[in-house]
């Protein structure tokens, strides 16, 4: 089981130097017209997913699409939506930061000391969450025991 664990430590280690980027050196660069990249970004994501579903029913022969066609589109989305996601973060976590200080949230020792700084930064991350395998007697529902697993594991791994 521990090539298939999910480590969150290490997955927060990874994300430090960027957050300390974004506490020292912020984030000023102007995004024009956010509301269209978040959309258009959530808009690929959706048509990325009813194209794998038609893709997938193509190569059962379920379907009467063009392959070729159906599997171009997808990957030309599936690029357009590389391109938009560190911009779509950078927009979420700039909404989430404004929204934190509009309700007057800023820091954890915030009521002690009155500096009025997020911290720790907002880090946003659009990615695939782990799984997470519960453990439990067969004959009651209970979580006797959680562990995550990584994103990337296939069904076939995790049925194994």
């Amino acid at each position: 089981m521990k090539p298939y664990l999910f480590s969150i430590a290490r997955w927060e280690l990874r994300a430090i130097p960027d957050e300390l980027n974004q506490w020292i050196f912020g984030r000023q660069e102007k995004i024009d017209d956010e509301i269209r990249v978040v959309t258009e970004y959530f808009s690929a994501t959706k048509r990325i997913n009813t194209l794998k579903s038609e893709i997938e029913a193509a190569n059962t022969g379920n379907g009467e699409s063009d392959l070729a066609s159906l599997e171009a589109e997808l990957s030309r989305l599936q690029e357009r939506k590389m391109a938009l996601e560190d911009t779509v973060e950078r927009i979420i976590e700039k909404q989430i930061t404004e929204t934190l200080a509009q309700q007057g949230i800023f820091n954890p020792i915030d009521k002690y000391i009155r500096l009025k700084v997020n911290f720790p930064p907002v880090n946003f991350e659009l990615e695939k969450p782990p799984h997470l395998l519960v453990i439990s007697p067969r004959d009651r529902i209970e979580s006797m025991r959680e562990i995550t697993l990584r994103q990337n594991i296939s069904l076939e791994e995790i049925e194994d």
